[in-house]
Order: C-alpha cells, then structure tokens, then sequence
C-alpha cells in the first residue's frame, strides 16, 4: 500500500510471496495515514511478514506472522524508517504473534534518520507474543536519538 489513506486489511491469509506479505510506504510525499492492518496471516513469505516504513495514526494488531525465511531482514514485523521520507508517528502494534522466524520476531529500527524533522514518535508496542525466532523475538533498536519507543507489557517469551 502506498500513500494509503483511511484503509484497513482484515481477516486476510498472505502465504508463500516471494517478497514481504504487507508493505506499506509513501508515495511520493503522501504518507498511509489513518489505517489499521488486523487479524491477517502472514506465513513462509520470503523477505518480511509485515514492513511498516509508512504509518502515520496506524493500528497493526491481532496478526500472526510466521515461518518469514529467504532473504534478510525476515522479521515477522519490521517497523522501520529506512529513509527521511518516511514517517511514523502514533502508531500501535498489540496483540500480535510472532514466531519461527529466520530474523526477529518484531523488529524497530530507525538509523537512517539525519535530523529531527520526521523522526518517528509514538510508537507503542503492547501485548505481543513473540517466541522461537532465529533473532530476537523483539528488537528495539535505540541506535538514533531521534526515535522514540515504548513497549509496555510486552511478551518476548510463550
């Protein structure tokens, strides 16, 4: 999806894609804004479950990503700013599961930010089981002082 706007994706199986199940980005300077990615299944797709690079008041929730394997990063749920035109701000993630991933089962990370102009803010991460990933079930990555994460009750272990 890019430059989405006021959608949601539910109740969807996306299962054996060559790259990543969901991608949401802009599209040109639109954000996705205002969306909510629920109660899909995102199973043995090859680079990532689910890649959030755009998501500006989005809810990603009660999902399960499974069995991502082929080409790195292969997290379940990758969160990340890969370049300045990117943007993330109030944005919640509750009640996914995650696992048998080749990479993490949730992943944040934020490193090509240069500046404080788009960084991103209000991302929450809650309520999420995340087990038997080859990385970390859930990686934070706090290498830019422009971001911004929380992650109350959290469940990295099952």
């Amino acid at each position: 999806v890019r430059g989405g706007h006021k959608f949601k994706i539910d109740n969807l199986e996306i299962i054996d894609c060559w790259g990543d199940g969901v991608f949401t980005a802009p599209s040109n300077t639109k954000q996705c804004e205002d969306y909510i990615i629920t109660r899909v299944l995102s199973s043995n797709n090859r680079r990532q479950g689910m890649w959030i690079t755009s998501a500006i008041h989005a809810t990603i929730s009660n999902n399960i990503c499974k069995d991502t394997n082929g080409a790195s990063p292969g997290a379940g749920i990758d969160v990340e700013c890969d370049d300045n035109l990117n943007q993330i701000y109030d944005t919640c993630l509750t009640g996914n599961v995650c696992y048998d991933n080749e990479g993490y089962g949730i992943a944040t990370a934020a490193v090509a930010y240069t500046d404080n102009t788009h960084k991103p803010d209000g991302v929450t991460i809650t309520g999420n089981t995340c087990y038997s990933n080859d990385k970390e079930n859930i990686f934070i990555n706090y290498n830019n002082k422009y971001c911004e994460y929380s992650y109350p009750n959290c469940s990295p272990f099952h």
